[in-house]
């Protein structure tokens, strides 16, 4: 009985460190829609239980990078053996945690994506369930045995300093994906999609949903033919002047130098809109499309697409190019 406790206490805790590993580090990779998930149940709650949503929808972002990165450093932890009567107790808190918010989503209907695993894979809020109910079983489990969870190195010296390296280097990397988007980009308008295929095809599995159709919206031609700019800013009044000149003076060199189709997407209407488009004295079309749209294509407040016949031919993610650069690209 002993052996066959320990092995199956070893498959339990590759299995359970593994997946919290890959869905943490899924939630690194794209910490805007991690964040941007949240804001979902936060605002859910609030109208379901009168919690505080739009004050915890402020704070998103700083919880959603600490829940990733816990959720890889706890999967670390446990493959490695370190402080295993703690992070046994952190997994079971966590997963208990999970399994009554994805139970809530599915008994009422309240999210239709948990956001485990990104835009990488989509699970209905009852799969979600299940598989949460599957990890509480099997943490439940190590953290009764955890006696039986051992380090994988000997020296505490040295497992200490690859655990605080490792540690280090997932806190790094979030970093890096919350101020310059996914490292890894697996969203329907990545360098590469075919954008135009995405904003059509309902069944596509990163599609691109309530997309209105520049043509529609600007009388432009066909925006998949040939080259076309999308610069993209979700909110104008998040946008500092200096960038706001920038946008504008790319948009309107390339109309004048090549006649590129350049069209600026946002999610601001009203006032604001049409104070930006005076107080700039814009020559392209600046056209509405739907917030979550946009947050589809660019995780940031801004950046820009070049589409060559529908697919994206350059990306930029929290930055916006100049004329020249877009010129350059245009005779490759």
């Amino acid at each position: 009985m002993h052996y066959f406790l320990v092995a199956l206490t070893f498959i339990c805790r590759i299995a359970v460190g593994g997946l919290f590993i890959f869905s943490g580090l899924i939630k690194v990779n794209d910490l805007h829609g991690f964040a941007y998930k949240l804001i979902e149940y936060f605002h859910v709650f609030d109208k379901d239980f009168g919690f505080p949503g739009d004050f915890f929808a402020g704070l998103a972002f700083p919880i959603a990078t600490l829940l990733a990165i816990v959720e890889v450093w706890l999967g670390l932890w446990l493959l490695l053996g370190f402080l295993s009567r703690l992070t046994t107790a952190l997994l079971l808190a966590l997963i208990v945690f999970f399994t009554v918010l994805t139970w809530y989503s599915w008994f009422f209907n309240a999210v239709q994506d948990c956001g485990c695993f990104g835009d990488f894979m989509k699970l209905t809020p009852y799969e979600s369930f299940l598989k949460d109910l599957v990890l509480l079983v099997l943490i439940g489990f190590l953290f009764i045995q955890t006696a039986r969870i051992r380090p994988v190195l000997g020296n505490r010296h040295t497992l200490l300093g690859v655990v605080l390296t490792l540690s280090a280097g997932v806190a790094v990397l979030s970093a890096v994906t919350l101020t310059s988007g996914p490292v890894v980009d697996m969203l329907g308008a990545c360098k590469g999609c075919d954008f135009g295929q995405n904003t059509r095809d309902s069944a596509a599995r990163k599609h691109i949903p309530n997309w209105v159709p520049l043509q529609d919206a600007c009388g432009a031609q066909d925006e998949f033919k040939g080259y076309t700019l999308l610069l993209v800013v979700k909110n104008l009044d998040k946008l500092s002047e200096a960038d706001a000149r920038a946008m504008v003076e790319t948009a309107h060199g390339l109309k004048a130098a090549s006649g590129l189709q350049t069209f600026i997407l946002t999610a601001t209407v009203g006032k604001p809109k049409k104070a930006f488009t005076e107080a700039h004295k814009l020559q392209v079309c600046l056209t509405n499309q739907d917030e979550t749209l946009l947050k589809t294509i660019i995780r940031c407040n801004r950046g820009a697409l070049l589409l060559k016949d529908g697919v994206v031919a350059e990306k930029w993610v929290c930055t916006q190019p100049d004329a020249a650069t877009v010129q350059a690209l245009l005779g490759k």
